[in-house]
């Protein structure tokens, strides 16, 4: 989609060029007067075109099937005015700064009952947790070939694949090359308590009271999320770039894929006069 800005005196002036939608049902765009043409007085005026492509349903050949359908498109143009006087007070802002979560993913293959020692990633700011979850190989799933997340009759990956003890033993994260856990884990109880218990009423330190979805009987058969919280660090050390590594061994008699996800923090920071992005 590309909007071509005019001017109220007819002038062309710079087109604002929006990313093509690849995956989704829609297409947003945002342009404001200033952006255009500098100004934001009543006199300005942004006349836009958008050139849309069509669509096609494409049937599988071998059905025999030759149908094709245009998928319908609804363009909306939604126009807003400021009240001149909130308009002051956003225009004042000046700057806003965003910040969000973001995921980094990496997927390690880990053979049956070997060790292992990976870098998950070799630099990385702002890391807030890092997410193991550990499912069957496309080589140890039976033969077939693909692994259980592509298949419609597996849980995978609404959990991890079900294992009967513990998927992981000798684990430890490294981040910057300093160890998260004082010692290697090697037991479900010490998985599920040192990020999981944490997180419960008083910080798992009551006896009997919990919270969350998952209890340590869930956790051990059929979702084991090795969960290792990267946040416990100052302000300077998070601006700091750091690798992260995981050690351990495959508990396991089959080949598995640790797939690993890092959230970051990101920031970006938004114009509020223009809605240009200043990275």
């Amino acid at each position: 989609v590309t909007v071509p800005a005019i001017a109220a005196g007819g002038a062309a002036q710079q087109a604002l060029a929006v990313p093509t939608t690849v995956v989704g049902s829609s297409c947003c765009a945002l342009a404001t007067p200033q952006a255009v043409n500098g100004t934001t007085g009543a006199q300005a005026v942004i006349t836009t075109s958008v050139n849309i492509c069509d669509i096609f349903y494409q049937p599988h050949k071998t059905a025999g099937a030759t149908f094709s359908k245009p998928f319908p498109v609804r363009l909306y143009v939604p126009s807003y005015t400021f009240d001149p006087i909130l308009m002051k007070d956003y225009l004042n802002q000046g700057q806003r700064v965003v910040q969000y979560n973001d995921l980094y993913y990496q997927m390690i293959p880990a053979k049956a009952g070997n060790a292992f020692q990976n870098v998950v990633i070799s630099s990385i700011t702002g890391a807030h947790r890092l997410i193991i979850i550990p499912m069957y190989s496309a080589t140890s799933n039976g033969g077939s070939g693909f692994t259980p997340i592509q298949s419609p009759f597996a849980s995978e990956p609404a959990t991890t694949s079900a294992f009967p003890v513990a998927a992981l033993t000798n684990f430890n994260v490294k981040f910057g090359g300093v160890n998260v856990y004082s010692s290697s884990l090697n037991y479900t109880f010490e998985h599920f308590f040192e990020e999981f218990g944490i997180n419960s009423n008083n910080g798992g330190l009551t006896m009997g009271m919990g919270s969350g979805l998952l209890n340590k009987a869930m956790w051990e058969n059929n979702y084991q999320y090795y969960v290792c919280d990267l946040s416990r660090k100052s302000e300077p050390e998070n601006l700091t770039p750091k690798s992260i590594e995981i050690v351990g061994r495959n508990n396991t008699l089959v080949d598995i894929d640790l797939m690993c996800f890092v959230e970051y923090q990101r920031q970006v920071i938004v114009d509020m006069a223009t809605g240009a992005l200043i990275q």
